[in-house]
């Protein structure tokens, strides 16, 4: 049932306004959710290589579990380029958490997937919240 409303509440690509998250969808979320293997995994790899993330790049991505990573956040906030995956946000106190995560004023993007949660720290663009779910592969 809570697949069915998120569903009901979701967009895919068409209608996604941010280059930058659009682009993600296209390129990284939805050939991942089309892929047979695990897809928290395989998305923090791809999100890697999408953003060109190194040990010396100026984005890091962190792939964080709520609510027992919760203590690293403000670490995690300091610095304006960090990328943000959060799992098990479907839960009913994750959920709380991943609400309170995307009102923060230094949270550009966040997108809501219905098995995690993306947050993206990069002060180039208007804050937004995406939903997105997986949409059919040509």
């Amino acid at each position: 049932m809570k697949r069915i409303l998120f569903n009901l509440k979701a967009n895919n690509a068409h209608g996604l306004h941010s280059p930058l998250v659009y682009a993600l969808y296209q390129h990284v979320i939805n050939p991942t959710y089309a892929k047979k293997t695990n897809f928290e995994t395989k998305l923090s790899d791809e999100i890697k290589s999408f953003f060109s993330i190194t040990k010396h790049s100026q984005h890091q991505l962190y792939s964080i579990e709520l609510p027992h990573d919760t203590n690293i956040l403000d670490s995690i906030f300091l610095n304006s380029k960090n990328i943000m995956v959060i799992k098990n946000i479907r839960n009913q106190q994750s959920l709380r958490l991943w609400h309170a995560l995307i009102k923060e004023k230094k949270v550009i993007f966040s997108i809501e997937l219905f098995e995690l949660g993306i947050i993206i720290l990069d002060p180039i663009a208007p804050k937004q919240n995406f939903i997105l779910k997986k949409s059919r592969l040509k």
